[in-house]
């Protein structure tokens, strides 16, 4: 009998998500929890924090409305993410185009356009 160990993982008293092995997992819904301008997936620190206590490595997002699954490592997350100070908390978000969806990689930027194209600007967070 395989027991599978699950930790919660809470914010404002409240469980967002869960640790099972070295996987935090979330499930969003894309029209309410994404961002729009960038477009991107933003995390309160604190639960990234507490997902890393509670022994994960990495970040497991399930979006209910389109059935896709986003995956990223949580030291990408914090190397790559960008502040987002919106009245939510001290949060730090990770844009889409860095995400690993239904298993696909991450795009690639293979012209400096695409790279500009995909890099979320500095003040383009409203």
């Amino acid at each position: 009998m395989n027991i599978i160990i699950q930790t919660p993982i809470f914010l404002n008293g409240r469980a967002v998500g869960h640790v099972q092995g070295d996987t935090f997992h979330k499930t969003l819904a894309r029209s309410r929890h994404f961002l729009r301008r960038p477009p991107a997936i933003a995390f309160d620190r604190t639960t990234l924090r507490d997902a890393r206590r509670a022994g994960a490595m990495r970040v497991r997002i399930y979006e209910r409305e389109q059935g896709d699954v986003y995956e990223a490592t949580i030291d990408e997350i914090e190397r790559y993410g960008f502040p987002v100070r919106r009245g939510f908390g001290d949060q730090v978000a990770l844009h889409l185009s860095r995400w690993t969806v239904n298993g696909q990689p991450p795009r690639t930027a293979r012209t400096n356009a695409e790279t500009k194209a995909l890099q979320p600007g500095l003040f383009d967070q409203g």
